[in-house]
């Protein structure tokens, strides 16, 4: 065997790569890059606690769960203030601090789309109908009520309208 023929990179032989590192490297150039949604699932099905995800939102919004419920999982809350969330989500991806508020920026975000449907009809995201029900389906299957009522709605409203 000649040296050409033994990848090498900056870092050293890629030959000495361990399976499970090569299987991960295969899985994201097939995948594709991790979006921030596969992140959050992973955490929330990772979570022991059932209020991690209201701690996400608390975290994001700087209100409680209590104070966000009729807010987000009704339609008693104002599409201002959701829009105002979403935004808010938006600059939180911005200023990128950590795992944990890139977490809380997902969480607000989705939950503002979320809401935006099931509560107001309106859809306030770019993002296809097919990406977003896929999202809002896997985000409705990992949290409780009633977060998971609200995700259910916005699917409910997203196909019927869509």
């Amino acid at each position: 065997m000649h040296d050409d023929d033994n990848p090498k990179t900056e870092a050293g032989d890629l030959t000495e790569l361990s399976s499970e590192v090569t299987t991960r490297f295969l899985k994201m150039s097939l995948d594709g890059p991790k979006k921030p949604i596969d992140s959050l699932l992973d955490r929330l099905r990772d979570a022991p606690e059932k209020e991690f995800f209201a701690g996400l939102l608390e975290q994001a919004t700087g209100r409680t769960a209590a104070e966000l419920q009729p807010i987000l999982c009704t339609k008693d809350g104002e599409l201002n203030d959701v829009l105002g969330f979403k935004n808010q989500s938006v600059e939180l991806f911005r200023q990128y601090k950590d795992l944990q508020s890139h977490l809380s920026a997902t969480a607000i975000y989705f939950s503002a789309i979320a809401s935006a449907l099931a509560n107001h009809g309106k859809k306030i995201t770019s993002q296809s109908n097919e990406e977003l029900e896929a999202a809002i389906l896997d985000l409705a299957a990992t949290v409780d009520p009633p977060w998971a009522d609200m995700f259910i709605n916005a699917v409910e409203q997203l196909r019927s309208h869509g």
